[in-house]
């Protein structure tokens, strides 16, 4: 099925009194999930600070479970040495001898997680935690369900900080159990790769790799495809940011519908101001994976906690994202919240924000006094039905019309009804059944949220001038 989003250019041809705001989103009143235990009364010492987190969290339908895997200093002498009261009186130094690793967590509801005993590898003697494999920084690992060779279904990509470091993948047929590490034949060391190095399978069966490298001292995302996990191109720049205020410091990458979403870790140095050294989520899109566009510069996916460290809310400084589980009726974001600046002390904990399916972004009235309109370019219609999703106020409505070759509008649908989240629009109501006809739409609104398009319509690119 076809899915087009309003915020897309490629998809909005014109608007009037409208405009593009971040979709709704909610934090969930269990956050946060589960956090460091460095200071517990049963403490895991190899748990001395999350820092950046990096979480993966996925669904896997086969174990009827939610995994997380988390990126994590074991070793930290100035965190180890530091009580949380201290902290409240001296600046983080981060000093020789910091140690990463990738840990584990899993869930059967998303929302009660347990860290198991692995017995995996050993820390300071004993095999009781559930560390994955040391020295592994920024680690994605994801569920390949278009792999083939069962030994091959869980894949990792990460750093191998067993110096010399390198980039490296490795393979399990669990999610726990995994094999030595395959270093990049080509590239390992051509970016730095001290960020999420995150991979993923696009829908046509392409690798992808998003990581961080430098231009000019400014942080910014570099891409890297791959056919078969091992051999990778060179990782280039791709996207970045606005200046020393605006770094992308990381970008995991999913699709939905015909496009690609980053969620842009925002990193804000330079000006010494009050967001100065925190990093907010920002949403960006892309139709290829290589040429991005944030959606809302400047307004936040997941809006930080209010505060500051040590007494601020549990996100009020620092938020990493996994990409999200896709449900039924919603969509899961787990992120990674600290409560402190990125060079300072802070906790760090998974959480978790969930908005409606499709609503990233909205397109809404400016003055809400008047109606608005959103005119889309040309689709194909192929001979099936067409759904619009949208969200209504109470005395809010849209009203849909097919608008064909000539200009001339038909109208089709109106919805009133605030509980109606989708507009079903039959393949009889906008064309002639049996025949493909181009056609735009044009909705008329007000008081209400457009969000997207999909069904039976496919896209034909307007490159006039």
């Amino acid at each position: 099925m076809n899915k087009y989003f309003f915020f897309d250019t490629a998809c909005t041809e014109k608007l009037t009194n409208a405009q593009v705001v971040p979709g709704a989103i909610e934090k969930l009143d269990l956050n946060p999930l589960f956090t460091e235990e460095f200071f517990a009364k049963q403490p895991r010492k190899w748990e001395v600070r999350y820092d950046n987190g990096y979480p993966n969290v996925f669904w896997d339908a086969a174990a009827q479970l939610y995994r997380c895997y988390y990126t994590l200093f074991v070793h930290d002498p100035d965190s180890e040495a530091t009580s949380l009261e201290e902290r409240r009186h001296k600046n983080y130094k981060p000093l020789p001898g910091r140690t990463t690793a990738l840990c584990y967590a899993e869930s059967k509801d998303g929302f009660h997680w347990i860290k198991p005993n692995l017995g995996l590898v050993e820390f300071e003697g004993n095999r009781d935690n559930n560390i994955v494999r040391m020295y592994a920084h920024g680690a994605s690992v994801f569920l390949d369900v278009q792999e083939k060779d069962a030994r091959k279904k869980y894949k990792m990509l990460l750093r191998d900080d067993n110096k010399p470091r390198r980039l490296a993948v490795c393979f399990s047929a669990d999610g726990l159990n995994w094999s030595e590490l395959e270093y990049w034949p080509e590239y390992s060391r051509a970016i730095e790769a001290d960020s999420f190095n995150f991979a993923f399978r696009d829908e046509a069966g392409l690798y992808h790799f998003y990581s961080r490298k430098w231009s000019r001292d400014i942080r910014v995302i570099a891409h890297s495809v791959s056919e078969d996990f091992v051999h990778w191109s060179e990782p280039t720049e791709v996207f970045r940011g606005n200046g020393l205020d605006d770094q992308i410091y990381a970008m995991p990458v999913f699709q939905d519908g015909n496009l690609y979403f980053g969620l842009c870790s925002i990193f804000h140095d330079g000006n010494r101001d009050e967001d100065w050294d925190c990093v907010d989520l920002e949403l960006a899109y892309s139709g290829d994976g290589e040429h991005w566009t944030r959606i809302t510069p400047g307004e936040p996916l997941i809006q930080r906690g209010e505060g500051r460290y040590p007494d601020g809310a549990y996100d009020c400084g620092c938020i990493y994202s996994s990409t999200p589980v896709f449900l039924p009726e919603e969509i899961r974001f787990y992120y990674m919240g600290g409560n402190g600046q990125h060079t300072n002390y802070r906790e760090t904990s998974l959480c978790c924000a969930r908005m409606g399916s499709d609503r990233y972004s909205a397109v809404t009235e400016i003055y809400t006094e008047e109606e608005a309109s959103l005119t889309t370019g040309k689709f194909l219609c192929t001979g099936e039905d067409v759904c619009l999703t949208a969200d209504l106020e109470p005395h809010g409505f849209v009203e849909v019309y097919a608008v064909d070759k000539c200009g001339n509008a038909k109208k089709l649908k109106r919805l009133n009804n605030p509980s109606d989240k989708e507009v079903k629009l039959t393949a009889e109501a906008i064309w002639t059944p049996g025949k493909c006809q181009e056609a735009a739409f044009e909705l008329r609104f007000n008081r209400g949220k457009l969000y997207s398009i999909s069904g039976g319509i496919q896209r034909i690119p307007n490159h006039n001038i």
